[in-house]
């Protein structure tokens, strides 16, 4: 079976049963900033390039009319964003640490990267809830795995079509 035809079973059984793995975000990918929401991402394989998707639910509190935020009040709204890039490789995002990590825009081959991590792309939605938002992400991510079926060959299409229908 090729690579992509087992990343598309994987990435389909995910976003059928919204199980993706989903990341702490700390501003800077350092964890004394603080929560302020997680992320969960994917890389795609484009002809010689590597598309790296990823959806960020920021948490945000109540604003006033003033420009205050208030913090104190705790999260009232996750704020979802998806972030879209080519890249000649795939990168390594580091796990969360307060050491000081470089932040580049494309680090040495074999390096990581955790400049990454601080990019939100595009604001998508604002929902009351964490979860409402999760179930959106696998939404999207269902309708995005579509297009790549037609490069499948016939005999890995056979599979995708068995696969489905279990």
């Amino acid at each position: 079976m090729s690579e992509l035809l087992e990343r598309l079973k994987a990435y389909y059984t995910a976003s059928k049963s919204n199980s993706f793995e989903w990341h702490d975000y700390y501003p800077n990918n350092m964890p004394d900033n603080g929560k302020e929401g997680s992320y969960t991402f994917f890389w795609f394989k484009k002809k010689d390039k590597f598309e790296f998707l990823k959806y960020t639910i920021n948490y945000m509190s109540r604003c006033d009319e003033e420009g205050c935020s208030h913090p104190e009040e705790g999260t009232k709204y996750y704020v979802l964003h998806e972030f879209r890039k080519e890249y000649d490789r795939i990168l390594k995002i580091p796990e969360p640490s307060d050491d000081c990590f470089p932040l580049l825009e494309e680090p040495p081959e074999g390096e990581f990267s955790s400049d990454i991590v601080n990019q939100f792309g595009r604001f998508r939605y604002v929902f009351d809830d964490e979860e409402t938002a999760r179930k959106v992400v696998s939404s999207e991510l269902f309708q995005i795995l579509y297009p790549y079926l037609y490069v499948l060959s016939e005999e890995e299409a056979q599979e995708w079509n068995d696969f489905i229908k279990e």
